[in-house]
């Protein structure tokens, strides 16, 4: 990104023109500087690696900004549902007892979880395995990541958010760029990565050109598309774009699923709140 001097806010645009090798040449700098603040920092974190416990018979998860753990938890009904069936995995949804009776045959495990909210992670720690190991910091304060085959993040929102200011020069949005450290440190096979919907209008969509860019100089091929969780049968019109990339040397192309739900005579319908939670108005 360039800093243009213009009157009142500073603004950002990605300069033109750039080829991947200068885009990586830039990013790989960036990243450098920010690897030397942490350094220099005296309060970062202590080198946590050693303390991960991976399954080398699985999948390893490392998630980064990751809330109580959605989007892990969507992950590991994938790797259920692959294995089980969905019809068997839905089964066991009614209860934490009868699911954890299960969750062992998926084709996951979570290592590694990142965020700097306490009560998110205190509800993370009641939901997944005792192994995954929760950091509770600031990702800038992070020396060195733990390998994995699959890192997830929804990297914070706010300066994209349509709800919000959409400053294009907000700090936050700027934190992508420690996912991106981790990538370029770890080498993990596949990502996955999710933000709002405004991520792709925000600087006439030029901010979102430049991070998907960034994205691809380490490393990944990156497919994207905005989706809306009622297509697939949530109770809630929510949109948001996914990022999932798949390491260059890996010869896979991802294709996004097709929607399961809407007013087609060939989809289910929607799920409206009342067949989602109807049941409670009787207790």
């Amino acid at each position: 990104m360039v800093k243009v001097n213009e009157r009142g806010r500073a603004k950002f645009r990605p300069a033109p023109d750039y080829d991947i090798d200068e885009v990586r040449r830039i990013l790989n700098k960036k990243i450098q500087e920010e690897k030397l603040s942490i350094e220099k920092d005296k309060d970062v974190d202590d080198d946590i690696v050693e303390e991960v416990v991976l399954d080398r018979n699985k999948a390893n998860i490392v998630s980064l900004f990751s809330g109580a753990g959605g989007l892990d938890f969507g992950v590991e009904l994938a790797g259920l549902d692959c294995v089980l069936g969905k019809s068997k995995v839905d089964d066991h949804l009614e209860n934490k007892e009868l699911f954890d009776s299960i969750r062992d045959k998926g084709v996951f495990h979570h290592s590694y979880a990142l965020d700097n909210f306490k009560e998110a992670l205190e509800t993370y720690k009641m939901n997944f395995n005792d192994d995954v190991f929760l950091h509770r910091t600031d990702i800038k304060k992070v020396k060195k990541f733990p390998p994995g085959d699959l890192v997830l993040g929804g990297f914070p929102c706010p300066g994209f958010s349509e709800a919000g200011p959409r400053l294009v020069d907000d700090p936050r949005n700027f934190l992508y760029i420690h996912f991106i450290r981790c990538l370029i440190e770890t080498k993990p096979k596949f990502f996955i990565a999710e933000n709002v919907k405004g991520m792709l209008t925000l600087g006439k969509g030029e901010v979102f050109r430049q991070i998907k860019q960034d994205f691809e100089a380490s490393g990944y091929k990156v497919y994207h598309k905005l989706v809306n969780a009622r297509d697939y049968g949530v109770p809630q019109l929510r949109e948001r774009v996914f990022l999932v990339g798949v390491r260059e040397d890996i010869d896979f192309e991802y294709r996004f699923p097709e929607p399961t739900h809407g007013d087609s005579l060939f989809l289910e319908p929607y799920v409206t709140l009342r067949d989602a939670i109807g049941d409670l108005e009787s207790d």
